[in-house]
């Protein structure tokens, strides 16, 4: 009878451990909105499925003391118009702030064209926007680039953060900084002491200091395809952004989508295939079978309360003819959809 009460007692704490288990995964998926967006975009299974894994992963990898960013989180989509390139683009760049393994809302989404139009300059422009400070809170200790008379490129360690109410305005929320190191003495005894230099700044604002942790984002290169190599402004991008991959390394994910033909011939074999071999994660997105459609149609006629269909036999239909043009150039998956609805009301 003991045996069998120590048998139930040991049953009943794994089964209230797993509970525990289970409703700690619950509370940590209310903080990802855009899994949960994700999850109700209509296809995309295998990229929803990465998606799941990098959850699964990153919880992992923070539970063993590990550092996600040490690996790659770039990523290629490829599609034919309207297959979800763009929705999926930008809400994975969210998940990313979510799970902080980059800096939350450090997105930026730019176009082939308008790189190709702005040349080199203006992927600078785009990438100075990775090293803006953040907003978070430091702590003492915390060792931080600050910008002295203008530049940056000064490290030093935090060791003090004055919060005061009675702080002076200037002073008020500010930081000081350390930037020196030990320095040595030699006293005439022949014995030696060490001091901290006095390289301080007092009184840093938020804003002239970053940390490491919060630099870097996501970069969404959007119609990629759109960049031609023949243009040397072109080809310049695509020299600087592997440089600037190589860099920052897992601090930076870029997220290149197009249409596959033109992507790989234009873009990911430039250069004996520099960006190709950076990015190894790649999905081919579907185009959108008959039931998906249907779905598509019906999500759409959902945001339309004013209206409504008589029998859903139409819709069914309306589908299927939408289905036929399916593979044929120019075909636009959730946007033929959407062209269809407008053209109806």
């Amino acid at each position: 009878t003991a045996g069998r009460e120590a048998a139930a007692g040991r049953e009943a704490a794994a089964t209230t451990g797993d509970q525990a288990d289970e409703a700690a995964d619950e509370a940590a998926d209310e903080d990802l909105t855009a899994l949960d967006e994700l999850e109700g975009l209509v296809g995309l299974r295998e990229a929803k499925a990465h998606c799941r894994l990098l959850r699964d992963a990153v919880a992992l990898e923070k539970e063993r003391g590990d550092d996600p960013k040490l690996k790659s989180l770039s990523l290629v989509l490829t599609g034919s118009p309207g297959t979800g390139k763009t929705a999926f683009a930008l809400l994975y760049a969210q998940l990313l702030g979510e799970l902080e393994v980059l800096p939350s809302g450090r997105v930026v989404r730019v176009t082939g064209a308008q790189l190709q139009d702005g040349g080199v300059e203006a992927l600078e422009e785009v990438l100075k926007g990775f090293d803006e400070p953040g907003e978070g809170g430091l702590q003492v200790g915390d060792v931080v680039e600050a910008r002295r008379e203008g530049t940056w490129g000064h490290f030093g360690r935090i060791v003090r953060h004055d919060t005061s109410p009675r702080a002076r305005p200037p002073y008020k929320d500010s930081y000081d900084i350390h930037f020196g190191g030990r320095v040595r003495f030699e006293l005439s005894d022949g014995t030696s002491v060490s001091r901290r230099d006095n390289d301080f700044d007092i009184g840093v604002r938020r804003k002239d200091i970053r940390a490491k942790a919060e630099t870097g984002g996501v970069l969404i290169l959007d119609d990629a395809h759109q960049l031609s190599t023949s243009e040397k402004a072109a080809r310049q991008v695509l020299y600087r952004l592997k440089e600037e991959m190589d860099a920052r390394g897992g601090r930076f994910a870029v997220v290149v989508a197009g249409y596959e033909k033109q992507l790989f011939t234009e873009v990911m074999n430039f250069n004996n295939g520099a960006l190709s071999s950076r990015l190894r994660r790649r999905f081919a997105l579907p185009d959108f079978d008959d039931a998906e459609l249907l779905q598509l149609l019906r999500s759409q006629l959902r945001t339309r309360p004013n209206y409504h269909v008589r029998d859903d036999k139409y819709l069914r239909i309306a589908t299927r003819r939408l289905g036929k043009g399916r593979g044929s150039l120019g075909f636009g998956n959730a946007r033929a959809v959407q062209a269809d609805l407008e053209l109806a009301f």
